[in-house]
């Protein structure tokens, strides 16, 4: 899925892994700037894993389970996908 800048931004807005100040950098990000060099600047910045990066860049939104924001997938198998991610209530990672 080829994006432009618009769509990653919406993208990222959707997936509420951000905070609203994040956000309002993010929507004042310049127009010119390609969805993966932004991609990787909100890496490089802490702002989102890389897989994180990946998947939005791939279109998907579902980073978030339940109070929990999805860092990384770290196996999967016949019986399901095992996540890394951030607690948000307790800010740990779990």
């Amino acid at each position: 899925m080829a994006l432009n800048l618009r769509q990653f931004v919406a993208l990222v807005e959707s997936s509420d892994i951000l905070s609203v100040d994040d956000l309002a950098q993010l929507r004042s990000a310049n127009d010119n700037l390609d969805p993966v060099e932004l991609a990787k600047r909100l890496v490089a910045a802490g702002k989102i894993s890389r897989w994180q990066a990946r998947q939005l860049l791939k279109g998907n939104t579902n980073l978030r389970l339940g109070h929990s924001q999805l860092l990384a997938q770290i196996g999967e198998g016949g019986m399901g996908t095992v996540y890394q991610a951030r607690q948000q209530n307790f800010a740990r990672s779990v």
